[in-house]
């Protein structure tokens, strides 16, 4: 089941990304969810500060264990715990996965229509990495691309 999300369109204004609604229906769940998992709490509030418009994001659990000061387990005790709850998706992604924040809880701007197709931010820590992001060769430019011509052609 997907969320209702909310697209980014021509209408939107830049300023809308500084602030984010809360249900005030929801925050009788934030009461119980705090007395239940102040972890789970903690996952849930760290990933609508950086969710994107869509109120998605791609990051490893370890990202979040470290970013928030708690195991990789706690965290995803407490991943599995909002989405029981229906605070998240969670949308399988190779070996990881991408989670949706359920806008009818948190959201930017106007509330959108519902649908499949979602963009997210990708949060990478380097400690997940096979190397320091500091010893990799540098990426190489893009090569100039000419037009192919045929042998009875000439370039101009």
């Amino acid at each position: 089941m997907l969320t209702a999300a909310v697209p980014l369109d021509g209408k939107d204004k830049v300023n809308t990304f500084g602030w984010m609604q809360i249900d005030k229906a929801s925050l009788a769940g934030f009461e119980k969810l705090a007395l239940q998992s102040p972890i789970a709490l903690a996952v849930l509030l760290w990933m609508a500060q950086r969710m994107t418009r869509t109120n998605a994001l791609v990051v490893g659990q370890k990202t979040i264990a470290e970013s928030i000061g708690k195991t990789e387990r706690s965290v995803s005790t407490a991943l599995t715990l909002l989405d029981k709850l229906n605070f998240i998706e969670r949308i399988k992604v190779g070996t990881g996965y991408a989670y949706r924040v359920n806008s009818r809880v948190f959201w930017q701007g106007r509330r959108g229509e519902r649908y499949a197709h979602f963009y997210a931010h990708v949060i990478a820590i380097e400690s997940e990495q096979s190397s320091s992001i500091d010893g990799r060769t540098p990426l190489e430019t893009v090569p100039n691309l000419q037009k192919m011509v045929g042998p009875d052609e000439e370039t101009t």
